[in-house]
């Protein structure tokens, strides 16, 4: 069960432990979401960070961490998907 430690959630990982878990782009792009649209990095009860509401991007996010379900080619589908929710949050 995660309590908060490095290593338990990958976001929880960047964002609270500063950590670089995410390639570079995916990284920067979480990071301005973050910044300009912070629910859109909560989960469905408001906690930061585990099981998002955002569904097309939780499922997404997962394969593009260092590991054996990586996906190389997820990285710029994910970059993609994110800055959809970047432009959506400066929209709204």
């Amino acid at each position: 069960m995660p309590n908060g430690r490095p290593g338990d959630h990958p976001l929880t990982d960047t964002f609270v432990h500063g950590q670089r878990v995410f390639p570079e782009e995916i990284d920067r792009l979480l990071r301005k979401l973050a910044a300009i649209a912070p629910k859109a990095l909560r989960n469905k009860t408001g906690e930061r960070c585990w099981e998002l509401a955002d569904t097309e991007l939780e499922q997404i996010l997962y394969s593009v961490l260092p590991g054996p379900g990586y996906k190389p080619e997820n990285v710029p589908k994910l970059a993609a998907l994110l800055r959809e929710r970047i432009a959506a949050a400066l929209e709204a």
